[in-house]
């Protein structure tokens, strides 16, 4: 379970602060650090020096929005959050050309100019980067899946990212199982690692064929697959039937049974009404039975033995 995650939300380097990370007339430097996750990427220079970077699944290269939407007057799309001046998710800007530190690529490195906040925010291998901790080397934005919280509709998961590809870094995601409520036991992926862990329900997809996935592109940003970038750990399962399917883009997927394995990005979540924080189960099966592009998305019974 999250522990304290509201009162860690007001405090983060965004809260009253703008989106500039660098002190002023600096070119951002980009680090790499070591992480539970593998090498990851982290702030080199200035105020927020030895801080982790994060990157957002709905932040596509080539996406780049100004549409607004009315929740809070946030930004959606590769704006991100950000954009309000209490945001979470402060971005790395830069003045001048990024430059690459130990164990980071400069070929991967870049900017998009961001014309809601007059600024050139720094990207790797194509993903916009963001703050979120609220110290140097603590990793609490570790796969922060929104949904599972009440946030504004961005419905999309955060990660670590990989200081050798820019992929997602997401280490171990443990599988296990949970007691929809007044529903049946089904399985769940654990989400939120740097805040303790918390199970969130995942689903399979009709169309799928054995260890790959037929979701990709805007069916991925609904429905966001369980990444992995370690050997699967199964928590009440049969190990053997815990795998990894490639993705198109490179990335390994976990899959039951050779079932590729999901979120869904419009899950309702459950949570505690004195703290905010999500109850165990945390979800509750939101998108079962759901259709989408010819197929439809189900719930993983959990083995009955």
């Amino acid at each position: 379970m999250v522990v304290g995650l509201v009162t860690t939300l007001a405090v983060l380097p965004g809260a009253g602060a703008s989106a500039s990370t660098t002190s002023a007339g600096n070119a951002a430097v980009v680090s790499s650090e070591s992480s539970p996750y593998g090498k990851v990427l982290m702030v080199g220079s200035g105020t927020y020096s030895g801080y982790s970077l994060y990157a957002f699944d709905r932040n596509t290269p080539g996406a780049c929005t100004t549409t607004k939407v009315t929740v809070q007057k946030m930004q959606l799309s590769c704006t991100g959050p950000e954009s309000d001046t209490t945001a979470d998710w402060p971005a790395l800007t830069t003045v001048g050309k990024p430059v690459a530190g130990p164990g980071v690529d400069q070929r991967l490195l870049g900017t998009m100019h961001r014309t809601d906040i007059d600024a050139d925010q720094v990207t790797y291998a194509g993903r916009l980067l963001y703050l979120f901790d609220t110290k140097p080397h603590v990793f609490q934005g570790e796969n922060f899946m929104e949904t599972a919280l009440p946030l504004p509709p961005w419905h999309g998961l955060w990660y670590l990212v990989s200081a050798g590809n820019g992929t997602p870094a997401v280490g171990p995601v443990p599988v296990s199982t949970e007691k929809i409520p007044n529903g049946p036991t089904v399985l769940a992926a654990a989400m939120f690692q740097g805040m303790g862990a918390t199970p969130i329900t995942v689903y399979t997809y009709s169309k799928d064929k054995k260890d790959y996935s037929m979701c990709s592109g805007a069916c991925a940003l609904s429905w966001p697959p369980v990444l992995t970038t370690a050997p699967p750990q199964a928590v009440g399962l049969p190990a053997a039937s815990l795998g990894e399917g490639k993705r198109s883009d490179g990335t390994e997927q976990l899959t039951y049974e050779g079932k590729p394995l999901y979120f869904y990005s419009g899950e309702v979540p459950q949570l505690d009404p004195a703290t905010g924080n999500p109850l165990n189960p945390a979800t509750i099966g939101t998108g079962n039975g759901l259709a989408t592009g010819g197929g439809h998305f189900s719930i993983v019974p959990a083995p009955t033995s």
